[in-house]
């Protein structure tokens, strides 16, 4: 499928740093990071996995799987981050289209009434690449990442507000999301088949 590029403006990544506000800790060069090795740490914010459009491996085939629900029934796992951790672990996910559900994405915008922007930032292999876009059009699009001048590697976004951020890897089925509780208490009830509370100790990458 071709998704129409979305316009960006470049940034330096000094002009991408004074956008974020987010605190983070000093970098940690060891395996098995945590959420909290790559998330921001600021004090009051909580963090959760959204499921985009998965596949599942299954019986040496690959099934579809939309949601949180569906995942843990398929590989006979509890509700809960522990089962979401060693299902990543066992490598038995692909990605599909990085999507949020539309009522998300209106709740993401709606945080801070009157921003227009977000900011995004690419590690693919050397590059980086810093941008910032409309937030509205980011948030609504039908792939995080394809709608991007480069779809591949890892990204962080975050809102105008810094009200939330949001980690991605185009490998990964998982968008990492962090806010405030205030925020995710809203989301939660909402999308509790596709939006997964996790604990700052959750591993991210190993």
């Amino acid at each position: 499928m071709n998704y129409p590029p979305l316009q960006v403006m470049n940034l330096n990544e000094a002009e991408f740093e004074e956008n974020r506000k987010f605190g983070f800790q000093p970098k940690k060069q060891r395996k098995n990071l945590e959420l909290a090795d790559v998330m921001p740490t600021n004090k009051g914010l909580l963090y959760a996995a959204i499921a985009s459009n998965m596949y599942l491996k299954v019986n040496g085939k690959y099934c579809v799987c939309e949601d949180f629900v569906s995942l843990f029934s398929m590989t006979n796992h509890e509700y809960s981050p522990s089962s979401l951790q060693e299902v990543r672990r066992n490598n038995v996910l692909i990605e599909g289209q990085k999507c949020l559900p539309r009522e998300l994405s209106k709740i993401l915008v709606d945080q801070c009434p009157g921003q227009t922007k977000v900011f995004i930032r690419c590690w693919e292999a050397r590059e980086v690449f810093c941008w910032n876009t409309s937030l509205v059009d980011y948030l609504f699009s039908e792939d995080l990442l394809r709608v991007l001048p480069c779809p591949f590697g890892e990204f962080e976004i975050f809102d105008e507000c810094n009200t939330w951020y949001m980690r991605i890897k185009d490998d990964d089925p998982i968008i990492f999301l962090a806010t405030m509780g205030t925020i995710l208490n809203i989301i939660l009830p909402t999308f509790e088949n596709k939006v997964l509370s996790l604990p700052r100790s959750f591993i991210y990458t190993t």
